[in-house]
């Protein structure tokens, strides 16, 4: 896709994603062909914020877990009362990332199906947040608008010029 459609596409529905993940969702984006621009925005993507509403409302009837398509879990939690409450509790805090973690792998599905491939869920862009020490000086991380490498004292990309949080 040009980078205008990839832009728009993550000014949209970035917020859907873990910030660890952007940098692989737009090289995803700019691997895929202008065809398949609608398509991705039909993707049935989970809005982190209502899930967490959903949650709070019916998280006890495992009304989060249906949304998700976690069936098994949610008749567990409409049977049990949300694990006598404990499950629900833990949902409160983890529903946001659980959501955010299905929206890329519906994302990425999507883009390997468009593309003639498939796609196993691995969480690679965990390990690399993980391996990154933030305290060394010569260490590098991600630019989570572009995907370059930046040095974590640095407050500017040097690829995109945007801001680093």
């Amino acid at each position: 896709m040009k980078e205008t459609a990839v832009n728009r596409y993550l000014s949209r529905y970035g917020k859907f994603f873990e910030d660890e993940a952007l940098p692989y969702v737009r090289n995803a984006l700019r691997d895929t062909d202008d065809v398949y621009e609608n398509e991705l925005y039909q993707l049935n993507l989970k809005d982190p914020m209502l899930m967490t509403a959903a949650s709070l409302a019916g998280g006890v009837f495992g009304i989060d877990r249906f949304l998700l398509g976690e069936v098994g879990m949610g008749i567990l939690k409409l049977c049990t009362g949300g694990l006598f409450g404990f499950l629900t509790v833990a949902d409160w805090i983890r529903i946001r990332s659980k959501a955010k973690q299905k929206n890329y792998d519906t994302f990425m599905n999507a883009v390997a199906v468009f593309n003639g491939g498939s796609y196993t869920p691995d969480r690679s862009y965990r390990r690399v947040r993980a391996s990154v020490d933030p305290f060394a000086e010569d260490a590098d991380t991600v630019c989570p608008y572009c995907g370059a490498r930046v040095g974590t004292l640095d407050r500017y990309c040097e690829s995109c010029g945007k801001k680093i949080k």
